[in-house]
């Protein structure tokens, strides 16, 4: 009898929930982020066709390697940052109850794949020999040391819900409309802000400040490896809404299938729009009040839900 495991296992990565279905999906939340963003702004924006033809137009150009570059880092960290997206895509439920990949502690191996798309940032940065790109690079490793113990202990107010690090478990408890987002509201807050950062939305995109440091540590990058980061820049909107989703709305509600699906879609769709609100109503922080804010006031709305909810465990409230 045939074994179809290492079959599917392909499929999971390259087509659903993997790399296909991504694209597609995040193609049209980035093409929602900047159409959205320009309409604010009182601008056209671009057409929905307009994240294919960035992509076509970069992977036909010439890689143009600086003479000062690292030249194996500088290459390996886009694909590091595609790569550490698409298998935390694969760990998370999307709409359904149960993640392609998943395990027990799943959780702690997203966090960690999602703490890799920023360090690979700072590494392309580093290795590009370009002054903007060490500017940019400094500032994303500043961000990640302010942001990463506060989306790790926003993220852990679930899984003490749920008495579980798995992302299935998670989802399972909300399963209803029993939404963590209500319960655990300021645990939800503080993770949203922090996927702003991940994402480079304002006030915290001081790595790739376009205004001050060009492209900061993109700004080496030519042809194919800079559509490699474009691609990776898309599918995190995606992955990083998905994740928020699937942690404090339900995923996909437990709905049958397709129902789950389009539930899970709309509600990562609400996410991206929220966080393109917050970036036209916003105006860039300084890099020492990013870290401050995170540090102080974002962590603090982290440890308010924690401690309710040792307190309401002890008191039988959940």
């Amino acid at each position: 009898m045939l074994d179809y495991t290492p079959l599917i296992v392909l499929a999971n990565f390259f087509l659903f929930p993997g790399f296909a279905f991504s694209f597609i999906v995040s193609w049209f939340f980035y093409w929602v982020f900047r159409k959205l963003r320009a309409r604010l702004q009182a601008r056209r924006g671009p057409p929905w066709y307009q994240p294919l033809i960035d992509l076509v137009k970069l992977f036909s150009k010439e890689t143009i390697l600086p003479i000062t570059a690292q030249k194996t880092y500088f290459i390996l960290a886009p694909l590091m940052a595609l790569a550490s997206l698409l298998l935390a895509l694969i760990l998370m439920p999307i709409g359904f109850t149960s993640a392609p990949a998943a395990f027990v502690g799943d959780l702690i191996v997203v966090i960690y794949l999602l703490l890799m798309f920023g360090v690979s940032t700072a590494l392309a940065g580093s290795a590009s020999g370009s002054p903007y790109g060490a500017i940019g690079a400094s500032r994303e490793l500043s961000l990640i040391i302010g942001y990463e113990a506060v989306f790790a202990a926003g993220a852990l107010v679930p899984a003490l819900a749920a008495k579980s690090l798995l992302l299935d478990n998670i989802v399972a408890l909300q399963a209803g409309g029993n939404w963590l987002l209500v319960r655990f509201p300021f645990a939800a807050v503080a993770v949203l802000l922090c996927i702003a950062a991940k994402l480079k939305v304002k006030p915290f995109d001081m790595p790739d400040a376009k205004q001050e440091i060009v492209a900061g540590p993109f700004t080496e990058y030519t042809g194919p490896l800079l559509g490699i980061w474009y691609l990776a820049k898309m599918l995190a909107w995606f992955v990083l809404s998905a994740l928020f989703v699937d942690l404090f709305l339900g995923g996909g509600d437990g709905l049958v299938f397709p129902l789950n699906l389009v539930s899970f879609l709309i509600k990562c769709f609400v996410v991206v729009v929220v966080m393109t609100i917050f970036e036209v109503a916003n105006a860039r922080y300084r890099i020492d009040q990013a870290f401050s804010r995170y540090l102080t006031v974002i962590f603090a709305l982290a440890l308010i839900d924690i401690i309710r909810f040792w307190v309401g465990s002890y008191l039988g409230w959940w």
